[in-house]
């Protein structure tokens, strides 16, 4: 069984984290928000989790009152991220539906001055990018080995 870096974080009283699972389509990262007795999860491809980074960075970039919503289709499913405001405050939804109709949904508070949606997608980066440079890493290892000498 491989084992697998999970990270998190802690947005007001819910805690997100980003870890790989595997499933009958092969490896996927699952990204859970976990709040009380409860947690939500989304499964996806690191693309589709790229984007979701470079749509936090939009919305980081929008005014506070500015509508915000993004999509994309990726791998059978539509997902999406919209910002909300309700008498709680702004939090982005971020739902994923696919053909089969499953379908996930997480909620992540905006936070104080938008300090949980900077925390959100800093988890997401950090992931993926320490992702690439495990993968760099592991390459160049068997490179190493494949050319020392004396093999």
């Amino acid at each position: 069984m491989e084992t697998s870096k999970r990270i998190s974080t802690k947005i007001e009283n819910k805690s997100f984290s980003c870890e790989f699972d595997a499933n009958s389509r092969g490896r996927v990262i699952r990204l859970t928000e976990a709040h009380l007795n409860k947690s939500y999860t989304l499964l996806g491809e690191e693309t589709l989790f790229g984007w979701l980074a470079e749509s936090l960075e939009e919305v980081l970039q929008t005014s506070k009152p500015q509508k915000f919503f993004r999509k994309t289709f990726c791998n059978g499913g539509f997902t999406w991220i919209q910002k909300t405001t309700n008498k709680r405050g702004s939090f982005l939804e971020i739902s994923k539906v696919l053909k089969s109709g499953k379908k996930g949904n997480i909620v992540v508070p905006a936070g104080v001055d938008l300090k949980g949606w900077e925390s959100f997608r800093r988890l997401l980066m950090d992931f993926l990018n320490d992702e690439v440079d495990s993968r760099a890493l592991h390459s160049e290892k068997k490179l190493t080995h494949k050319f020392s000498p004396g093999n």
